[in-house]
């Protein structure tokens, strides 16, 4: 965990934290550790409610953010509310990078161009690991989505992705945004249960 949000500093808690630095922890980490899997865990490019007062320079800094994602090697992503605000422009650019962005419980209508995946299998080792993005339904609460779009309660979209997953995988990992409320009910789920969750507090 390298902190969810990438930033220049991170002076409200008191640490220093620059993406070069960053850069260099996960360079490392990546090299002690072969075949991992880099994904960030929600609001890479901001809080909800600091882009909505926001403006030009918060997409400048969203999409200087993308760049250093793309730079650093980021494997996955989350589509969350964030990215919906800052515009059809910026999804567009995040769906030319290299990097996966998921969302299994708000997902653009198929055949628009605007699809969002809801999960990958990866191979870690001699294991197959399955990937699923989510976020709290209630972040989504008046931002301005197209019309077509799917919106799902977390642990409905988990139940159906996992189910439909063949062959599944040996371990399911959840990530994204998640609420207590959403990350309890994922874990009472009857479907294969999610081994790992990563919550970026909501």
């Amino acid at each position: 965990n390298t902190q969810a949000i990438l930033q220049w500093c991170a002076c409200d808690t008191g640490r220093t934290f620059m993406a070069s630095k960053r850069s260099t922890v996960i360079r490392d980490l990546k090299r002690s550790m072969p075949g991992s899997i880099l994904l960030d865990a929600g609001e890479a490019f901001g809080s909800v409610s600091a882009l909505r007062r926001g403006g030009m320079d918060e997409i400048q800094r969203a999409q200087t953010q993308l760049s250093i994602m793309e730079s650093i090697g980021y494997d996955l992503g989350v589509l969350g509310p964030d990215a919906l605000l800052l515009g059809e422009e910026f999804l567009g650019r995040l769906r030319s990078t290299s990097i996966a962005w998921l969302c299994a419980n708000v997902r653009g209508p198929v055949g628009s161009g605007q699809e969002t995946a809801t999960a990958v299998t990866r191979s870690v080792g001699e294991h197959r690991v399955g990937l699923v993005a989510l976020a709290s339904r209630r972040l989504f609460t008046d931002i301005p989505v197209g019309a077509g779009w799917v919106m799902e309660e977390a642990d409905i979209a988990y139940a159906g992705v996992t189910a439909s997953t063949s062959p599944a995988p040996d371990l399911w990992v959840a990530f994204g945004p998640l609420e207590e409320e959403d990350v309890h009910k994922l874990l009472a789920a009857p479907s294969p249960p999610a081994a790992e969750i990563s919550s970026c507090p909501a």
